[in-house]
């Protein structure tokens, strides 16, 4: 439980507002990449799991007049990773955008600094692993195991 809050993990994000779909000549990103990064994971699940506490109302809605909102195609890289790692270690997930944190912003505001990388994953005991380098499935699951 990390400060009150039922949460075994949590992982920090920032999203951008969407510009629209990129033309497939213009990137280098694959095809599914880029399907499934239009628009943030924040209330969908990789596969149906009670280990991740991801919720459709757990989803912000959008203000009116805002562009949607999206997730960058390596945050959604390292997103799919930890999903992919809490679901076979059996470990809660919650992922928050520190852009649109919503009712969570005291999550926000406790574990992430403005000298933080995104992404950012905090495990209950308040160790850290940033940096998108650093979200490989290897390194991923040994932080999850707390190695």
């Amino acid at each position: 439980m990390i400060a009150g809050a039922p949460f075994g993990l949590i992982l920090f994000v920032a999203g951008e507002p969407d510009p629209g779909i990129p033309s497939v000549r213009d990137s280098t990103v694959h095809l599914t990449d880029r399907l499934i990064g239009v628009y943030p994971p924040l209330g969908r699940r990789t596969k149906p799991s009670p280990c991740t506490s991801m919720a459709a109302d757990d989803a912000q809605p959008l203000p009116s007049g805002e562009p949607p909102w999206r997730l960058p195609p390596e945050q959604i890289h390292c997103v799919n990773t930890v999903f992919e790692m809490a679901n076979l270690e059996g470990v809660t997930l919650t992922v928050i955008d520190v852009d649109r944190a919503g009712g969570r912003q005291y999550l926000v505001d406790r574990w992430f600094g403005e000298n933080e990388l995104i992404p950012l994953l905090v495990r209950a005991d308040g160790a850290k692993l940033d940096g998108i380098e650093n979200f490989t499935p290897r390194k991923v699951r040994e932080f999850i195991r707390g190695r």
